[in-house]
């Protein structure tokens, strides 16, 4: 995405020196960061779930995997509120977003292999060049996460686990946000 970004508000979305200059472009790395961490988190706590078959758990262990999950994901949730601010007062580059308007998003689809259902809501933003609004669903996702965190957190806080559907749910939507965001940058970059 930060590409993506960074082009649709006038950055060349390459290069350290335009970051540096493009506060949007900034803003969606350190949100993309924040959530990469978020994913590799995540996959740790279900790693321990998993683990349970075979010893009991340590939840002094999942105690501290949660909480870090859960600053990253706050701290990804947090700059996409800072991002979505900053994008609704930055001019677009019409030109970008004409090409988001006019891109083949049912050829591109097939000849990548994407999965349908995640890419047509990144296709449902973009046809209409709408960023902010693709910015904003990320968004959502982010506090779904972080709010099913938060769900496991009051369970390993009494030194017990959730219902195994609440991982499964954590990982799904964690990997939904995943791919979508990375489809909406392919087309970012196919656009470009």
């Amino acid at each position: 995405m930060d590409q993506a970004t960074a082009v649709a508000s006038g950055g060349d979305g390459g290069s350290a020196k335009a970051a540096a200059a493009n506060p949007v472009e900034n803003l969606v790395i350190q949100g993309a960061i924040y959530y990469l961490q978020t994913c590799s988190d995540i996959q740790a706590i279900l790693k321990q779930v998993e683990l349970q078959g075979f010893k009991a758990v340590d939840y002094t262990e999942m105690r501290r995997l949660v909480d870090e999950a859960l600053d990253q994901v706050k701290s990804a949730r947090l700059t996409y509120e800072v991002l979505l601010k900053t994008i609704a007062e930055t001019p677009s580059n019409m030109v970008f977003i004409q090409g988001l308007q006019n891109f083949d998003y049912g050829t591109f689809m097939k000849e990548n292999g994407l999965i349908e259902p995640i890419f047509k809501k990144v296709e449902y933003y973009l046809c209409r060049g709408d960023i902010g609004g693709l910015l904003a669903a990320i968004y959502v996702e982010l506090k779904k996460i972080e709010g099913n965190l938060n769900l496991i957190k009051r369970f390993v806080d009494i030194e017990r686990l959730p219902d195994l559907s609440v991982f499964w749910k954590l990982n799904e939507t964690s990997a939904a946000a995943l791919i979508f965001g990375s489809y909406a940058t392919r087309v970012f970059y196919a656009v470009n």
